[in-house]
């Protein structure tokens, strides 16, 4: 025997089946119908989970097959390495500006944008590959980060606020969002 597990459950299942059957009460009192409505109630938590397995299980073996035959299979490792290289790239940018990128205007295209889009293709290819990442996407996540690093570096706006206190003197806090 290849799976005797199989056959120990495949048993077992169809003693509990008869179990329940009998005790449900399927039976007609003259023995000619047999209703199969108290079975299903009583199976319905059993068939509930065989069938969430058999689509966890459909689910799963069509991502393979649409590896297999496609070749795309997206790699989550891969995509957090392209945001850390790309995040380290705008880091680099903005570290190597002299006003910190502060008053400059960095968008997809910027020669320096682009440069750095293809030194991550030439650093980690085999992860742009596998997210099918092109440099004019790479060049969209490396300015999203010169944003991030921007908005932190300016501080964001300004507030002030003064309050009296009650010996007649004033107070002035001033925060930076």
């Amino acid at each position: 025997m290849r799976h005797p597990f199989l056959l120990i459950a495949s048993a077992l299942l169809l003693v509990v089946l008869a179990v329940t059957f009998a005790a449900s009460g399927a039976f007609a009192a003259d023995d000619s119908a047999v209703y199969v409505a108290p079975l299903i109630v009583a199976l319905k938590p059993y068939i509930d989970v065989i069938v969430q397995a058999a689509i966890g299980a459909a689910v799963i073996f069509t991502a393979g097959l649409v590896q297999k035959y496609t070749g795309v299979k997206v790699s989550q490792n891969a995509l957090d390495k392209l945001r850390a290289a790309a995040a380290t790239q705008a880091g680099i940018l903005v570290a190597g500006a002299e006003d910190n990128l502060s008053k400059t205007v960095i968008s997809v295209g910027h020669p320096k944008v682009a440069q750095a889009a293809n030194q991550i293709i030439a650093l980690l290819p085999d992860a742009a590959k596998a997210v099918g990442a092109t440099p004019e996407s790479l060049q969209t996540l490396i300015v999203g980060e010169v944003g991030k690093l921007q908005a932190i570096s300016t501080g964001g706006p300004t507030a002030t606020a003064t309050s009296s206190n009650p010996d007649g003197s004033s107070t002035t806090v001033t925060a930076k969002g």
